[in-house]
C-alpha cells in the first residue's frame, strides 16, 4: 500500500516543526527508510518516518489519550470527511474529540473504534455531506463509483465549492497529487473570511 496523503502531508509538517529544509527531509527519509521521496514510500515507511520525525529531540508532545482519538477500520474515511466539513468552514472544529462526539449523535456508539458495520459509518458520511451540501453548496453527484478516481472527483467538488466561497472564478487546473494542498490552502482563507465577518 502506498502512503497515504495524510502521511505525505504529516511528514512535511514535521520536518517543517523539526527546521528542516528541503535537502535535510530528504537524507533524513533516505536513512530511516531508503526512500529520498514521500511519493516513492509505502505505508510502512512513511510511518516510520513520522515516528522518527517525533522522537527527534525536542519534538516530543504530550500523548493524546485513546479516547479522544479517532481510531478503528474506517478512521481514515471519517477524518477525509471531517477535513472536508472544515476547509469548507461549516465544520468550526477539525480536533478528533469533535468528530468522535458526532459520530456518536449518529449511531449511538461511543467511540469510532466500534464502527464495524459499513450501514453505521455511511450514517455519518451522508451527515457530513448533508452539512456540506446544505451550507457550503458542495455537489456530491460523481460518475466515478470507486477508487481514486471517485476519490480525486469528491476532492474536486470540495474544491469547486471553496472557490465559489472565496469568489474564485478563474483558477488554473489543480493536479491530483496537489489536490489536498489546495483544498487545505483554500480552508485557510475561508476560516480567516468568517473570523473576519466576526468581529
Amino acid at each position: 500500500m502506498k502512503a497515504l496523503n495524510r502521511q505525505i502531508a504529516a511528514i512535511h509538517v514535521e520536518a517543517k516543526r523539526a527546521g528542516m529544509d528541503e535537502d535535510t527531509r530528504r537524507a533524513f527519509m533516505a536513512r530511516e527508510c531508503g526512500k529520498e521521496s514521500c511519493a516513492a514510500m509505502n505505508y510502512e515507511q512513511a510511518h516510520k518516518v513520522i515516528l522518527a520525525l517525533r522522537r527527534l529531540p525536542g519534538m516530543a508532545k504530550p500523548a493524546r489519550p485513546r479516547s479522544a482519538t479517532v481510531s478503528g477500520k474506517y478512521a481514515g474515511l471519517l477524518r477525509a470527511m471531517w477535513l472536508n466539513g472544515y476547509n469548507l468552514g461549516v465544520l468550526r472544529n477539525r480536533d478528533d474529540k469533535a468528530l468522535i462526539a458526532f459520530a456518536k449523535r449518529q449511531t449511538g456508539l461511543e467511540h469510532t473504534q466500534f464502527l464495524t458495520d459499513g450501514a453505521e459509518v455511511a450514517k455519518i458520511i451522508e451527515a457530513i455531506k448533508a452539512i456540506c451540501a446544505r451550507e457550503a453548496g458542495v455537489d456530491w453527484a460523481v460518475d466515478a463509483p470507486h477508487g481514486k478516481a471517485r476519490t480525486e472527483a469528491l476532492q474536486r467538488r470540495v474544491l469547486a465549492a471553496q472557490r465559489r466561497i472565496l469568489g474564485i472564478y478563474e483558477a488554473p487546473k489543480v493536479i491530483a497529487t496537489r489536490l489536498n494542498d489546495e483544498i487545505a490552502r483554500l480552508g485557510e482563507l475561508i476560516r480567516k473570511q468568517i473570523r473576519g465577518g466576526q468581529k
